[in-house]
C-alpha cells in the first residue's frame, strides 16, 4: 500500500465495530426475546452467537496486549455481553495507541500458525462486522423489527 492508497484505519475499523455492538445491545436489551432466535450451527440461538462474537474479540484483544484470557463460564446475559465487548473494545484501543511496542507486523504464534498483530486485528474487526450482519440478518429473517441500517456509511465514523 501506498501513502496515496485510499484506506482506512483500524482505529475506524474498531470505531465501527463498537458502533455495531453497541447498536444490538441496546436493541438486544429492548428485545430479549431475540436470543432464542434459532440460528442453526454449532451456536444454535442467536444470543450464542452474540457470545461467540464478544468472546472472539476479547481473545485477540487478550492475545495483541500478551494478557491471559479472562474466560467468563456459562451462559452470559445482555449486560455482561455489553462489558466483555467494552473492555476488549479498550484493550484495542490501547493496543493502538501503545507507544513503541504495537508493531503491526510483529508476530506471534496462534495455534500451528505464525501470524502477524496486523491479521490479528483484521480477523477480529472483520470477524465482527461479519457476525453482527448475520444477526441483522436472523432477526430480519425472524420477522423482528432490525431498526435503523447498521451500514457504515450512514455512521459519522469517517469522512
Amino acid at each position: 500500500m501506498n501513502a496515496s492508497e485510499p484506506a482506512i484505519s483500524f482505529r475506524e475499523l474498531f470505531a465501527y465495530t463498537d458502533y455495531l455492538a453497541t447498536r444490538w445491545f441496546a436493541y438486544l436489551a429492548e428485545h430479549e426475546a431475540a436470543l432464542e432466535i434459532q440460528v442453526g450451527g454449532e451456536t444454535g440461538t442467536l444470543g450464542k452467537l452474540v457470545e461467540h462474537i464478544v468472546r472472539v474479540e476479547q481473545f485477540f484483544a487478550d492475545r495483541l496486549l500478551g494478557q491471559a484470557p479472562d474466560e467468563k463460564p456459562g451462559t452470559l446475559g445482555v449486560t455482561d455481553l455489553a462489558q466483555m465487548h467494552a473492555d476488549a473494545s479498550r484493550k484495542f484501543e490501547a493496543y493502538l495507541t501503545m507507544p513503541g511496542d504495537n508493531n503491526p507486523r510483529r508476530t506471534q504464534m496462534l495455534g500451528t500458525r505464525t501470524v502477524s498483530h496486523r491479521k490479528m486485528l483484521a480477523q477480529a474487526a472483520l470477524h465482527c462486522v461479519h457476525h453482527w450482519g448475520q444477526v441483522a440478518m436472523e432477526v430480519r429473517q425472524a420477522g423482528l423489527p432490525v431498526g435503523i441500517p447498521q451500514d457504515i456509511i450512514l455512521t459519522n465514523l469517517m469522512e
